[in-house]
């Protein structure tokens, strides 16, 4: 219900992150997070894509919804430059109005999405052409592509 909520007001206010823990979580194995662990997945999957379509202002293509849900492990050539583009066209609709928040959140979404797929060699090189990341992040990117 958080994450609804939070996806609903992000087109109204600004979020942030405080860099300190405010509570304790207790874990216990009957409650919902533990016993619907699938389901809650499922539907933070589907919050996700819900918010990346309002985000861009348009449907999600199915190569759209892998890297979203991050469930295709198959990352080719084509997909990475997808991939790119996807990152690139998040970048410019700016939803928060505050550029340096979105490079952050697409960093990291591109990232997690870079890393999930196996050693991609020579096509990580496509890297040296992607806008958002500085020099520094390419070429960690690559050199750890090949290890």
């Amino acid at each position: 219900e958080d994450y609804y909520m939070w996806v609903k007001l992000s087109p109204f206010t600004s979020f942030g992150n405080v860099n300190e823990v405010l509570l304790k979580y207790r874990v216990n194995i009957f409650q919902v997070s533990s016993t619907q662990n699938k389901l809650r997945i499922l539907e933070s999957i589907s919050l996700r894509c819900e918010f990346a379509e309002m985000w861009l202002r348009r449907p999600l293509s199915n190569l759209d919804k892998a890297f979203i849900s991050n469930l295709d492990k198959q990352l080719s050539k084509n997909s990475l430059s997808h991939l790119f583009k996807l990152c690139e066209e998040f970048i410019k609709k700016d939803p928060w109005n505050n550029l340096e928040a979105v490079k952050y959140v697409i960093k990291k979404f591109f990232v997690n999405n870079f890393y999930c797929y196996g050693k991609l060699y020579f096509s990580s090189l496509l890297l040296i052409n992607c806008n958002f990341l500085s020099y520094k992040e390419k070429i960690s990117l690559i050199k750890k592509s090949f290890v």
